[in-house]
């Protein structure tokens, strides 16, 4: 019956191999699975060892590899003939394979995990050293053919030194016995959990950063700053690892410390449960740890300290409390609570129902809040490896206890359904699955099939994993946006700022940056935060203003002037309202030439773009000719790519990033200027203006003052371009405070101040220059009405405004320092369940307040309102979040929960006495 049982297995694992995901891998890979298994069938029973080629044949033929079949064949007469003295071989030599191509420090780990397995079975390590002398000789027929230098000679040499040293190594350990103090169990899950410490970060730690806004908030709150993100469940698990350890160091010391933890607890849960052979089960369920997921991981590594506890002999008070804490720091994992009552089904049954309302009750503090606020998204974990188990443990029906391998089967059936909390079912999947198949007889034949298709998952999980790491680009990002208040991103990354979610609606006046979808950073000019305090000054009005330096023209472009200097062959044009210029035939070139010795200037645009095939290029040049349009670029050239955050260039035998600009639209209303500014040698890109908006870059172009000769449009093909007006012009950049404006030409200019709203009074202004309003020339102290605009005009040279103002029924104040002292002090602080605002200030202040449902509390008192006068002095804003209660009602049921399990032998006790004093009382009566 056994060897029928057998083959069909062994058939079953030939279809399994047929659709295989290793057999996408390299071919030592491939060799390594089948290695593997044969290894694990060798050590558990030898009939499958014989029937494995057979079962291997179809395959063969389908994969044209006979090598596979001879390979598989060779080893598994060696199993059948050695028995497990063919194992300590076997495995090493799969080991060999499957570290084939890491990088050294995981080799020597790997190495180190295997002496450590074979020691503690007691096999015979003789196999090992007979495995580094194979890979000598294989490495002695390579080298003709190779040469010394050769990376698969280095290769082979490292296996064949580690196989032979640690070979020694652990035969002189099995030749002793180790020191009482040192014990075996301990160390046999110390190696695996050592290579946490070398593999790298996982993607899904990638926002575990310093800078990470999950960890920075206060973890007693279910909100962070301006929004809901319940996290109150982490304060004893994943909070603490990641607030307080370095990353990546901290990530790759949780992963160590849960992965050696899951070995060590579910060696107490098996050894606590009767289980031969403890140890090799719980370094099965170790190797399952899932590494690659945070909060996943921290509830399979507490599952099984939780059910060992169920099952200790303590006194009750103390075993509900230990339950509860243990549950309460696995609840990291949000659905540790179903698989701690789905396990403790099987550990302890006769009071799963008050160990059920002990982890319930203790947990109340997060479970009530997410209950009626919402929970977090997990997604669902479709596991393809379990499905193989699945006919495993439905035999196991007929020879296992029922209970054991009703939960086993029911868990992995939930767990590859997709079904909603499917991820509860993978530690109880894993832990009840090992505990149906521990037995004997038959149960050892499916023991050591199931352990084997157990094992190809984190041989898989290490084949395909690759570590994370964020680019430098992201990093900057980070850095450049690290004290932000709000962070709007449109990227790949969207957890790396203080606080990095996007709520809708919000607005935007409390967004502080924009980071495009491109990694630039963009800050927002209409930002003002989410608590904006103005000070009243009564008879002193501070005005809004626009300044506009006004320059006359040095060449202006349009439809009834309109020449280009130089042109390419496929250039097409029509001249009406607008100039509309289309590019026929692959990249082309339209330009005008600069005025001679031009140093500051702006250059401007107004029309249209329709890009159609590639982004068009707006360009400066020098020495560009008509000639140089005929064959390649062989000019300098300054390239702007018209396109959202598009690079900046320069070529000059040899092209070089400069940088990034704003984002220009790639299609539609085109109305844009760039201004640059001469600066000891060299000429800079001091500014881009896009529809109105004004973007300061201040970036060097390597070009030196004053050999710009031209600009223009390098056009794709099938682009277009609609020009209504082309203007360069001087340009000189504004300075301006609260208390001065100051500006620097080098010829005669002025400057536009264009009020936010029509003013009315006497006007007053320091030093003394010519002033214009709404085009009349005026002096000082003469009184206006309707002032729309006031014109400024100076000679060359430095100038510093230091006051302009409206005298009338108030003061108006558009530049100069007002006779009060207006500055305010702001701080934030955090609170329980919200954020605390004191503000300082000498004068009464207009406060507003950002919409977003929070509770708002003015020195003491709640109010409704989102708009109120404070008076001057110290005042306190709290902003509270509104599931405090929430959290308060379910910590009380927590704090209620732990003092009932303290006190419930003493009420139990009580409860007894009483019904005992009771009984005696009727008895009493009776006669």
């Amino acid at each position: 019956m056994e060897r029928i049982i057998s083959y069909f297995i062994a058939v079953l694992l030939d279809v399994i191999a047929g659709s295989s995901p290793f057999l996408h891998l390299p071919l030592y890979d491939d060799l390594g699975v089948i290695l593997l298994v044969a290894a694990v069938f060798s050590y558990v029973a030898s009939d499958l060892s014989v029937t494995l080629p057979i079962s291997l044949l179809p395959f063969s033929l389908i994969a044209h590899s006979y090598s596979l079949l001879l390979i598989a064949t060779v080893s598994s007469a060696l199993s059948f003939y050695l028995k497990d003295k063919a194992t300590s071989f076997l495995t090493t030599l799969t080991t060999s394979l499957v570290v084939f191509s890491l990088r050294p420090e995981l080799q020597v780990l790997s190495f180190l995990l295997l002496i450590g397995i074979l020691v503690y079975l007691g096999l015979d390590l003789r196999g090992t050293i007979a495995n580094g002398i194979l890979f000598m000789v294989i490495a002695s027929i390579l080298l003709p053919s190779q040469g010394i230098q050769s990376s698969i000679i280095y290769i082979l040499s490292d296996i064949t030194f580690y196989s032979i040293f640690f070979g020694v190594i652990g035969l002189a350990i099995q030749g002793r016995n180790l020191p009482k103090a040192l014990k075996r169990t301990p160390l046999l899950f110390l190696p695996y959990a050592t290579i946490m410490l070398t593999i790298g970060v996982p993607s899904q730690y990638y926002w575990w950063t310093e800078s990470s806004f999950l960890f920075k908030s206060n973890p007693l709150s279910l909100w962070v700053e301006y929004g809901y993100f319940p996290q109150l469940n982490q304060i004893f698990g994943t909070w603490p690892l990641s607030h307080f350890l370095p990353y990546p160091i901290g990530v790759s010391f949780y992963m160590f410390l849960l992965t050696y933890l899951s070995g060590l607890f579910s060696y107490l849960m098996f050894k606590r449960l009767g289980v031969k052979r403890a140890a090799l089960f719980a370094l099965a369920y170790q190797l399952l740890s899932p590494f690659y997921d945070p909060y996943l991981l921290v509830g399979y590594a507490i599952l099984p300290l939780t059910a060992y506890l169920m099952t200790t002999a303590m006194k009750v008070p103390i075993k509900y409390t230990t339950v509860a804490l243990s549950s309460m720091i696995g609840s990291s994992f949000p659905l540790f609570i179903i698989s701690a009552i789905l396990l403790g089904y099987l550990t302890s049954k006769r009071n799963l129902l008050w160990f059920g309302l002990v982890m319930v009750g203790s947990n109340a503090f997060w479970i009530v809040p997410y209950l009626l606020l919402g929970s977090p998204h997990l997604s669902s974990t479709n596991f393809l490896s379990m499905v193989l188990i699945l006919p495993i443990v439905s035999i196991l029906m007929k020879f296992g206890e029922r209970d054991r391998v009703l939960l086993s089967l029911i868990s992995l059936v939930y767990l590859v359904s997709g079904l909603p909390l499917s991820q509860a079912f993978y530690p109880v999947a894993i832990a009840s699955t090992l505990l149906a198949i521990s037995g004997s007889g038959i149960k050892k034949l499916i023991s050591g099939v199931t352990i084997a298709f157990l094992l190809l998952l984190p041989l898989f999980q290490f084949a395909t994993y690759h570590p994370f790491s964020l680019p430098s680009s992201v990093q900057a990002i980070n850095k450049e946006i690290d004290n932000a208040t709000l962070v709007s991103w449109n990227y790949s990354y969207p957890y790396l700022s203080s606080v990095p979610i996007n709520l809708t609606p919000l607005s935007s006046k409390a967004i502080q940056y924009y980071v495009t979808s491109s990694g630039g950073v963009e800050e927002n000019p209409d930002y003002v935060g989410l608590v904006s305090a103005k000070p009243i000054l009564y008879n002193l009005t501070r005005v809004n203003y626009t300044l506009l330096p006004n320059t006359p023209p040095i060449l202006t472009i349009n439809s009834s002037s309109f020449y280009l200097n130089y042109s390419s062959a496929g250039i097409s044009y029509t001249v009406d309202n607008n100039v509309e210029i289309k590019s026929l035939i692959g990249y082309q070139f339209i330009g005008w030439s600069l005025p001679k010795n031009v140093s500051n200037f702006t250059i401007s645009f107004k029309g249209s773009l329709l890009t159609k095939v590639a982004n068009s290029i707006f360009f400066l040049a020098k020495g560009l000719h008509n000639e140089s349009l005929s064959t390649s670029i062989n000019f300098t050239v300054l390239e702007f790519y018209l396109k959202r955050s598009g690079p900046l260039f320069i070529y000059d035998n040899g092209f070089k990033f400069l940088g990034n600009l704003g984002s220009i639209p790639e299609n539609g209303s085109l109305n844009f200027s760039f201004s640059f500014l001469d600066k000891g040698n060299y000429t800079f890109l001091y500014m881009e203006e896009i529809n109105g908006r004004e973007i300061i870059l201040n970036k060097n172009t390597t070009l030196a003052s004053g050999e710009l000769n031209s600009f223009g449009f390098i056009m794709p093909l099938r682009d277009e371009i609609n020009l209504s007006s082309i203007e360069v012009s001087y340009f000189f950049p504004i300075n301006f405070t609260d208390n001065w404006v100051s500006w620097y030409s080098p010829y005669p200019s002025s400057i536009k101040v264009i009020p936010s709203y029509p003013l009315s009074g006497t006007i007053y202004f320091f030093p003394a220059v010519k002033v214009e309003v709404n085009g009349q020339i005026v002096g000082n102290g003469s009184f206006l009405k309707d002032v729309k605009d006031i014109t400024i005009n100076s000679s060359s040279g430095f100038h510093n405004l230091t006051l302009l103002k409206l005298v009338y029924t108030k003061t108006y104040y558009l530049v100069g320092k007002l006779p009060v002292n207006t500055s305010t002090l702001v701080r934030f602080e955090s609170i329980f369940n919200g954020e605390g605002i004191t503000i300082e200030s000498h004068l009464p202040l207009n406060v507003t307040i950002e919409p977003l449902g929070l509770n708002v509390k003015v020195n003491g008192q709640f109010t409704n309102s989102t708009n109120f006068v404070l008076p001057p002095g110290r005042n306190v804003i709290s902003l509270l979040y509104p599931g405090a209660s929430l959290e308060i009602f379910g910590l009380y049921i927590s704090l209620m929960s732990f003092i009932f399990t303290v006190l419930s032998g003493f009420i139990k006790d009580g409860l007894r006495y009483i019904l005992k004093s009771i009984d005696s009382f009727y008895k009493r009566f009776e006669q």
